[in-house]
C-alpha cells in the first residue's frame, strides 16, 4: 500500500505543536510528565524517542530555516 505523504505531514506539525505546548502550557506539561511516570520501560523510551523528534521537529527545525534562508 502507498502512502501519500499526508500522515508524514501531520506527525510533523503534532511535534511542532506538541513542542510548543509542553514548552508554554503547565497543564499540558504536567499531564505528559504524570503519563511519563506511570509508563512502563518500553513506553518510556518511546516517550523519549517522541521528546526527542519534537525537539528536534520544534526548535532545531526551524532554527535551521531561519539560518538557511534568511543568514546563509
Amino acid at each position: 500500500m502507498a502512502k501519500n505523504g499526508f500522515d508524514d505531514e501531520l506527525e510533523i506539525i503534532g511535534y511542532f505543536t506538541w513542542f510548543w505546548m509542553f514548552v508554554f502550557s503547565e497543564s499540558f506539561r504536567k499531564t505528559w510528565l504524570g503519563e511519563f511516570k506511570s509508563d512502563y520501560w518500553l513506553g518510556k523510551i518511546f516517550n523519549v524517542i517522541e521528546a526527542v523528534s519534537s525537539i528536534l521537529v520544534g526548535l532545531v527545525g526551524p532554527l535551521f530555516l531561519i539560518y538557511y534562508f534568511l543568514l546563509k
